[in-house]
Formats: structure tokens, C-alpha cells, sequence
């Protein structure tokens, strides 16, 4: 029976502090300048709203614990939403002030291997923004972000149209490896419209395959996964060339025996 009252007493206290937390949460999160803070706020968010004891261990009724697991999981939808907006904008405003096009003059005679340094810059840089937002612990959700992240950048980095043909063939291999048919599918009509004089559709396909299969440890971040998941999920990477020796390159001289010797 003390239990019991003890119990009664406490419990809307308890209750109290569920809405106390979620209106603090919701209000910082609606404050929050950076993407830093948006960081901090998705893993508070995320924690209350599936693993975290603190709701359950306080003795709020079981309504209260219900309702506060689904108001925390969509303000960590929310706050996801804003994070991907403000990563994605910042990453391609600077991809922008850095890209510095090929001449249409030189196009014929430059033959890339892979995607620009610029958007591997980019890449790389939204590896970076999405293995800090999802701990190493928490997978549960990684996948989802990751295409839906990935599928906005590359709408974004492309909308101008200003794009090389062979970045924009690298980001449809990779998208394509999320199932995204759609996006996958525009990015191939925008290879054709702009395919280099000369230069055959299926070359430009099999350049960015390779690339893609080289740079696959590079942007592991971006690449769907699995339980069964590997180093090499795309396989062992093609051999640029065949492998010369120092000596084979650069004949040596009469007084090379003198040397080792």
C-alpha cells in the first residue's frame, strides 16, 4: 500500500518531466546554429526514443512513456531533415567555388580515370559529415540516411547542369547501388545529352565502374551494406597497367655494380 502511494504521489511529477524534456529538446533544436549543435540534439533525440532507460526508469505512466518515445523519434526526424539541408548546401556551395572546368578544347584530348578532384573533395567531405552524425554504435538507421543524403547531394551538386560527364557518371554507379531507379535514370539521360565527341557511352560507363571499384574503401561510408558486408564489397579493384621495375624504367649505369658493391 506505501508503495503504492508513493507511487501515486510521484507519478505526475514524473509525467511532468517527460513534457519538460521534450519541450527543451524541441526549443534547442529550433535555436540550434550550426550543424555541430543539429549533431548533438539527432543523438540525444535518437538515444530517448529507442535505447535509453531514463523514461522508463522514472515511473511515468505508460501512456506518457508511449507518447514521449514517438514526440523524440519525430523531432529526431526533424532535426535529420535540417542537417541534411544545411550539410548538403555548404558541401556543394564549396564544390562549386572550387570546380574549375575542363575546356572544351582540351576535352578531346584529356581522358579521365575517374571522377574530378573536386568531387572527390565533395565525397569525402559527406563521408566525413555522416560518421559524425551516426555513432559507430548506432547502425540501425546509417542506411536510410546515407541514400536519402547521398540521393540529395547529387540532386543538388547537378541542378545547374554544369557538371563533367564523367562526375556525373560516377555518381549514377554509386546511386544505383542504393536502388534509387529513378535519380539513377535522369543521371543517365544527362550523360547521353552531354557525351564528348569521340567518346563512346560505354567507355565513360566502364571508366566510372573502375573508379568506383578503386575508390571503394575511400567512400565506404557511401556504399550500401549488409551483415555480410566486406572490405571489398565491389571486388578486387582492376589493374591500371602493368608493373615495371625501377631498373626495367631507368637502365643502369656502368658505375651502378661499383655502387652495390
Amino acid at each position: 500500500e506505501l508503495v503504492q502511494q508513493l507511487e501515486t504521489t510521484h507519478r505526475p511529477e514524473a509525467d511532468a518531466l517527460c513534457a519538460s524534456v521534450v519541450e527543451k529538446l524541441e526549443k534547442t533544436a529550433s535555436q540550434v546554429p550550426n550543424t555541430d549543435g543539429l549533431v548533438f540534439i539527432s543523438r540525444v533525440s535518437d538515444e530517448l526514443s529507442t535505447s535509453s532507460p531514463f523514461v522508463s526508469e522514472i515511473g511515468c505512466q505508460p501512456s506518457v512513456l508511449q507518447d514521449f518515445r514517438k514526440t523524440t523519434a519525430a523531432l529526431h526526424g526533424r532535426v535529420l531533415d535540417r542537417w541534411r539541408i544545411n550539410t548538403v548546401s555548404l558541401i556543394v556551395r564549396e564544390h562549386r567555388t572550387a570546380r574549375r572546368p575542363i575546356h572544351p578544347v582540351l576535352m578531346a584530348s584529356v581522358k579521365p580515370t575517374g571522377p574530378s578532384p573536386e568531387l572527390v573533395q565533395s565525397l569525402l567531405a559527406l563521408c566525413t559529415s555522416i560518421q559524425e552524425l551516426v555513432p559507430a554504435q548506432s547502425q540501425t538507421w546509417q542506411q536510410s540516411l546515407v541514400k536519402t543524403t547521398l540521393g540529395h547531394f547529387i540532386t543538388e551538386l547537378t541542378s545547374d547542369g554544369s557538371n563533367e560527364v564523367y562526375d556525373v557518371a560516377f555518381l549514377q554507379k554509386l546511386i544505383t547501388l542504393h536502388g534509387d531507379d529513378e535519380l539513377s535514370s535522369r543521371l543517365e539521360a544527362r550523360v547521353k545529352e552531354n557525351l564528348p565527341s569521340g567518346v563512346e557511352l560505354n567507355t565513360v560507363h566502364q571508366c566510372a565502374t573502375d573508379a568506383l571499384s578503386r575508390t571503394q574503401t575511400l567512400f565506404a561510408t557511401l556504399l550500401p551494406r549488409d551483415k555480410f558486408s566486406t572490405l571489398l564489397r565491389l571486388g578486387v579493384p582492376p589493374q591500371e597497367g602493368e608493373f615495371q621495375s625501377a631498373v626495367a624504367l631507368a637502365k643502369p649505369t656502368s658505375r651502378f655494380g661499383l655502387v652495390v658493391a
